[in-house]
């Protein structure tokens, strides 16, 4: 019985080019590889501009895949990338600071974000560290003895309107946005 290999695509959106790629993530393959430079560095993303790219790929892409792109990884680099770190501290009354206490704050943290910048989407957050008892940790511990934790968070958002003018390109080609990333510049 054949099996069928796992497939990801990418879409990168920078100030320099539009690029895609088509990857084999069994064999660690790029199937798949085209890109457009722009001749000057550009601010904002022209749309007409990716509309002429996709429509010259997507067509390609699929022929090598043998079937239709459903999902596309997006990766955006773009001046109205909204990072925000902050510190937030917490205290746990039960005296164990537990994964679920610790999910339940990043909901919190989640959840007043989306409330204070709703013109933006919420693409990444990451715990760059955490500190107990005066004590740093860069990774997760599975049951903390302690009733306060402090944490350094760093959220990473783009505005709704980027990513709703993108999908809207891409819904022509009936492919929904899987994944959303930052492209640092």
């Amino acid at each position: 019985m054949n099996q069928v290999p796992d497939f990801e695509t990418y879409l990168i959106i920078s100030y320099d080019k539009f690029e895609i790629q088509l990857l084999d993530t069994k064999n660690f393959i790029n199937l798949y590889k085209d890109e457009l430079i722009y001749e000057t560095f550009r601010d904002n993303i022209d749309l007409n501009l990716l509309i002429e790219f996709l429509e010259k790929n997507i067509f390609k892409l699929e022929k090598v895949l043998g079937r239709f792109v459903n999902n596309i990884n997006l990766i955006i680099e773009n001046k109205s990338v909204l990072k925000i770190d902050l510190g937030v501290k917490r205290k746990n009354y039960s005296g164990n600071i537990t994964n679920v206490f610790l999910e339940n704050v990043l909901k919190d943290i989640k959840d007043l974000f989306k409330e204070s910048y709703r013109e933006y989407k919420l693409l990444h957050m990451l715990i760059n560290k955490y500190t107990v008892n005066g004590e740093s940790f860069f990774s997760l511990q599975n049951e903390i003895n302690s009733d306060e934790i402090f944490l350094e968070i760093k959220l990473i958002s783009i505005p709704n309107l980027i990513t709703l003018e993108v999908e809207n390109i891409l819904k022509k080609y009936q492919i929904q946005v899987n994944n959303y990333s930052e492209k640092e510049y």
